[in-house]
């Protein structure tokens, strides 16, 4: 489900967005004043231990502003040369919006917004505006949150996890384990299918092209070429943010 949002109904939905998370919320605004329901909601989101990521403008104050949000919410915050995106995402929805979070632009300005609800699209919007944009950015500035040790350590598993399950592991249409020590297997240390289902069909898209095993644990696993491992494996290995 998607839906325009107006003016008096921007400030419920980014607080419902960040009531109905269950794990964690990235909300992206170069200017941050905050009203009553606003503290209120990330306080809430604080005691539930859920994971708040801001992205806020390089701005006179700002310091100031991110060291509170810090300290008060243990949320991570990032600051950000020429920030301008305004966009509000959760494990379950996303806002993008003409809105900063600011007491002003909840009572008094114009503004417009789009809610998301779809989670592949929701999904879509996280990775490619916060983690292939945003989060690329070198920060002036950044402040740790309760989990920035954690995340830490997950990335750095997660590097060495991928790059040990694309050179080894199940092929994923005949489920057979693959030995990349093998001659006809050499070449092809970054492909998910055995050289015989490589071989077989070597223009499949990964987009339309069905598999049968997970690629990890060798298990049934009906999906695209484009996802070779369980949902239940990717957390397994932290490949999952």
């Amino acid at each position: 489900m998607s839906k325009i949002l107006r003016t008096h109904q921007l400030s419920a939905e980014i607080i419902n967005l960040i009531d109905n998370a269950n794990q964690y919320c990235y909300l992206v605004t170069p200017y941050y004043k905050p009203w009553e329901l606003l503290n209120r909601s990330l306080e809430l989101a604080a005691q539930a231990k859920k994971k708040i990521y801001f992205i806020l403008r390089n701005e006179l104050k700002v310091n100031n502003i991110a060291s509170m949000l810090s300290r008060q919410y243990k949320c991570e915050v990032r600051i950000l040369d020429y920030l301008h995106t305004k966009l509000y995402v959760s494990d379950k929805q996303a806002i993008i919006s003409s809105m900063n979070l600011y007491d002003t632009s909840n009572s008094r300005n114009l503004e417009m917004g789009y809610l998301i609800e779809s989670k592949p699209e929701v999904q879509k919007i996280k990775k490619e505006i916060i983690i292939d944009e945003l989060l690329k950015v070198k920060p002036v500035c950044l402040y740790k949150g309760w989990f920035y040790e954690e995340e830490l350590e997950k990335k750095k598993t997660a590097e060495l996890v991928k790059e040990s399950i694309l050179s080894a592991g199940y092929c994923v249409c005949c489920g057979k384990k693959m030995n990349y020590d093998s001659a006809s297997n050499i070449m092809f240390p970054k492909i998910v299918r055995c050289y015989d289902c490589w071989a077989n069909n070597i223009n499949a898209e990964e987009w339309e092209y069905e598999i049968s095993y997970c690629h990890y644990c060798g298990k049934k696993h009906k999906a695209r070429l484009a996802e070779p491992l369980h949902k239940e494996c990717k957390e397994k290995l932290g490949l999952m943010i």
